[in-house]
């Protein structure tokens, strides 16, 4: 069996700010190349009809909050791996915690795909009750992506592996070929081939079994492809570790399923609405998310050094791994702060033609560009919580964040005749919820207790 690189080796990591920056800046670059890349789903049909436009960003919505439940699977994987580098007979824990994340991302993937496709017509004409060809080509769009999320299964549990050994430009290569597949396809069967939102949906698909293919060469050729296929665990370890994954992924399928299906449920407030401001406040929201990406890569570094010197409990460095996040993700939420206000007009006029959707996508960025320091500082808080396996208290602060905050101010807003900005005006009251939520979760005396870990 292959051991781990010396230079892997967790009493070698470095904590530092310079040394976070290194770790992070692939992670922050896949990140936002990924959301970039279904901002370009987006964009692409910006340059068709307004129901086009329309059916696809909010399908891609949907999308997003199906996916959320295989993605919670693979984070807690993550959490898993990362500790178990930083344990004692790493190997052995690793294949262990692989093998159980895959027969249980494989499981969820499944269900999701057939929810998907069977509620993906009906659910279209709901939030899209306005327009009926919105609808069908935000059906279209969904039906054809919906398989790449069986695709995303191995890639995702190879991509955190090589991240738990803070080999992080895998990830960024697999993301980097995939949106560049993505988008190439989106430019031949969107505006060459004219198939509207189904050919932007194959493209995903394309793009999604493309990338898969890259991983897999770079997982053959590394030192951990004996993982999948190492012997079995006794019962009773297998059994043990099946539960400690359960136990770290329900609380973030259910905070995922929760939290976006808020914001679909605020989404759902324009339904009788113009085409341009659902288009709008999409395209402004998927911008919220291009910078929730670049600061999320930075916010898992922080994280995957957390776990590691958790593992081995090194307390000096993780102290140090919680300063150097602090730092860095604040410094970076400020200046995206400063960038997105400064330059919210000239961003709009390279993504849209169409100018009603710009009037109505203007102000939202701007309320974004407020809120991003407020974002930064609640991940520094995710990745606390998160590394220490208490994926409940996570839950916990989202789901007040969303359903006693964000929703009831937005619905509030609505009724007040505030238009289409009261889903941002809510979007910026969750930030600042979940922050105060996640700070005091994070430094409460419970969560000190052993409790809330999971044992690496």
């Amino acid at each position: 069996m292959t051991g781990i690189a010396p230079e892997q080796s967790p009493g070698s990591d470095d904590c530092s700010p310079r040394a976070l920056l290194l770790l992070g800046f692939p992670l922050c670059l896949s990140s936002a190349v990924g959301v970039i890349s279904s901002l370009a789903d987006t964009v692409v049909m910006g340059w068709s009809s307004s129901s086009a436009f329309a059916g696809v960003a909010m399908a891609a919505a949907v999308f997003l909050v199906i996916n959320g439940i295989p993605v919670s699977v693979a984070q807690s994987y993550q959490i898993r791996a990362s500790q178990a580098v930083g344990a004692e007979a790493a190997d052995t824990n690793l294949a262990l915690a692989y093998q159980s994340a895959r027969r249980l991302l494989t499981i969820v993937s499944i269900a999701c795909l057939a929810l998907l496709l069977i509620g993906a017509w009906p659910l279209m004409h709901f939030l899209i009750a306005g327009d009926a060809t919105a609808a069908e080509q935000g059906t279209f769009y969904l039906i054809a992506r919906g398989p790449a999320l069986l695709l995303a299964v191995p890639a995702q549990l190879r991509t955190m592996t090589f991240a738990a050994h803070k080999q992080t430009m895998r990830t960024l290569q697999y993301v980097l070929i995939t949106a560049a597949t993505n988008v190439a396809l989106d430019i031949l069967l969107v505006i060459g081939l004219g198939l509207g939102a189904l050919g932007n949906g194959l493209a995903t698909l394309v793009a999604a079994a493309v990338g898969n293919y890259i991983v897999r060469r770079a997982w053959r050729c590394s030192n951990f492809a004996h993982l999948a296929d190492a012997p079995a665990s006794d019962m009773s370890r297998r059994s043990s570790e099946a539960a400690i994954m359960w136990r770290l992924s329900h609380p973030l399928m259910l905070a995922y399923v929760l939290d976006y299906a808020g914001t679909l449920l605020m989404f759902a407030f324009l339904r009788h609405s113009e085409s341009s401001d659902i288009a709008g406040m999409r395209l402004a929201y998927t911008l919220m998310m291009c910078m929730f990406g670049l600061l999320m890569g930075y916010a898992t570094a922080m994280q995957i050094l957390l776990s590691r010197n958790m593992g081995i409990g090194r307390r000096a460095q993780h102290r140090q791994a919680t300063s150097s996040g602090l730092v860095v993700l604040i410094a970076l939420s400020g200046i995206g702060a400063v960038l997105l206000i400064t330059l919210t007009r000239r961003m709009l006029e390279l993504l849209t033609n169409i100018e009603p959707v710009r009037n109505v996508a203007a102000p939202a960025m701007l309320i974004v560009g407020l809120s991003l320091p407020i974002m930064g500082l609640s991940l520094v808080f995710t990745a606390l919580v998160r590394s220490r396996g208490a994926t409940n208290r996570d839950f916990q602060t989202n789901t007040l964040a969303v359903w006693a905050v964000q929703l009831p101010l937005t619905v509030v807003l609505f009724t007040a005749h505030w238009g289409p900005l009261s889903i941002f005006y809510g979007l910026a009251a969750y930030w600042l919820a979940r922050c105060l939520f996640l700070a005091i979760a994070a430094f409460a005396p419970a969560f000190a207790d052993s409790r809330s870990r999971v044992a690496a």
